[in-house]
């Protein structure tokens, strides 16, 4: 699914992906207009609580990479602490 803005004043329009058909949603009923808001408003969930879940990654990785990078300075054989 796709919507976009077209021109002034503005359009939006629907892609159906799978049809790969455009059109206006200007025709759509309240209750198509319903279920296209839920279907996104359950998207952006998603990509919220994605990019939540990439923040998390992310400080793991860089957590990881500075415990390397001072395991590597550290003199050989000193003794590791676990924590």
């Amino acid at each position: 699914m796709h919507l976009r803005l077209c021109g002034q004043p503005f359009v939006l329009s629907f892609t159906a992906s799978a049809a790969g058909q455009e059109i206006d949603i200007a025709d759509f009923s309240l209750e198509q207009l319903g279920g296209v808001k839920r279907q996104l408003e359950e998207e952006l969930e998603l990509l919220t609580n994605n990019v939540g879940n990439l923040k998390l990654a992310m400080n793991k990785f860089e957590q990881g990479h500075s415990a390397l990078k001072e395991l590597g300075s550290k003199p050989a054989g000193t003794t590791l602490h676990r924590m």
